[in-house]
């Protein structure tokens, strides 16, 4: 469902949540079925997928913002050069 390599999955596995939990007994997750421990690694990745995609979309809105502001300094700075090569001194 991942689309990813043998090493790729054990990386994951071996770095997830749901294997802190697993390696843990006393939560029993070695008594789950293979199925199971797969569905709460991909519930695990679709979740870190999903807050991936929010701090995404918030950079891109955080650039956004940003280069607005400079776009906007840049014509306040300039307007204000005008102004003060036009007033007489």
């Amino acid at each position: 469902e991942l689309n990813i390599t043998e090493e790729e999955a054990l990386d994951l596995f071996y770095n997830s949540r749901t294997y802190t939990l697993f390696a843990d007994p006393s939560r029993g997750l070695q008594a789950m079925s293979d199925r199971y421990i797969v569905d709460e690694i991909l519930l695990e990745v679709g979740s870190l997928k999903a807050k991936e995609l929010i701090v995404n979309e918030n950079e891109r809105t955080i650039t956004k913002t940003i280069t607005k502001k400079n776009q906007n300094d840049n014509e306040c700075t300039k307007f204000a050069a005008e102004r003060r090569r036009q007033s007489p001194q």
